[in-house]
């Protein structure tokens, strides 16, 4: 990894730098005494010493750019020290939050009227025999805040729902956020915009991908147990708290499948 720290010079075995320590050009005078130069951003050397011809200016601004990509992984929690291409974990951040927003908007569309600012915010569940099973969900009259949830056989859940903030639009407007400073943190270092249009759209094709994965073993797992005669009302407490369990699985596994943490 490239660095501007001052070395030994291996021609003149002295420092190239000032007394506080800033470094300076690593070339030598006539004199074949270090320069005194500053060093142009980026590079090593001063501009009398080449710093300033195009393919010095090129590799110049590619050094900024993996240094600005590697402290914005820093910043979005994705491990940078030792990665070759930090550009490119960059853009498979921005891929992985493409498909979480996509992901969440979706959800969004498939909820209830109301509850989008209704929802449940403590589940307690008694236990028999030594099973102890939580769903969250509404009570089955959908009138009272607070009631017992009854699955027959499966111990009852008591469920305390109150005016909320869904789960859904709050993780949505979060990955909104995250995904537009990835955006703004790989133009910054230097990534093309095309290239992050084209990690936001194939984002999407993977947040599609896996709501579909999800919903269809949702099915499975709703017919299944539907064939157990659970009692009224449990469908419902089931598939919320099934929402809870994607909404923390799913995010989870994606980042540590880009690099983050």
């Amino acid at each position: 990894m490239w660095s501007d720290d001052p070395v030994n010079c291996p021609k003149c075995d002295t420092p190239h730098a000032r007394e506080n320590g800033k470094p300076t050009c690593t070339s030598h005078n006539r004199a074949g005494k270090p320069c005194q130069n500053g060093p142009l951003p980026g590079q090593k050397v001063c501009r009398m010493h080449g710093g300033r011809s195009p393919q010095a200016q090129a590799a110049a601004e590619r050094r900024q750019g993996e240094a600005r990509a590697r402290r914005a992984l820093e910043s979005f929690g994705a491990p940078a020290e030792g990665v070759a291409d930090p550009g490119s974990v960059l853009v498979g951040l921005i891929e992985v939050s493409s498909g979480l927003v996509d992901f969440y908007r979706e959800q969004i569309r498939d909820l209830e009227p109301g509850a989008l600012v209704w929802g449940v915010t403590k589940t307690k569940t008694e236990t028999a025999g030594g099973m102890g099973l939580t769903f969250g969900g509404r009570d089955v009259d959908d009138e009272d805040t607070v009631g017992l949830v009854d699955f027959g056989s499966v111990p009852a859940s008591e469920v305390e729902s109150k005016a909320a903030v869904s789960m859904w639009l709050r993780l949505f407007n979060e990955e909104r956020d995250r995904l537009a400073n990835l955006a703004v943190a790989a133009l910054k270092a230097g990534v093309a915009e095309r290239q992050i249009q084209l990690a936001e759209q194939q984002g999407q094709v993977v947040g599609n991908v896996i709501r579909q994965i999800l919903d269809a073993l949702l099915t499975v797992v709703v017919a299944l147990v539907g064939r157990m005669a659970p009692a009224e009302g449990w469908r419902d407490a089931f598939v919320t708290e099934w929402g809870r369990a994607v909404a923390e699985v799913v995010p989870r596994h994606l980042r540590l499948l880009s690099g983050a943490v």
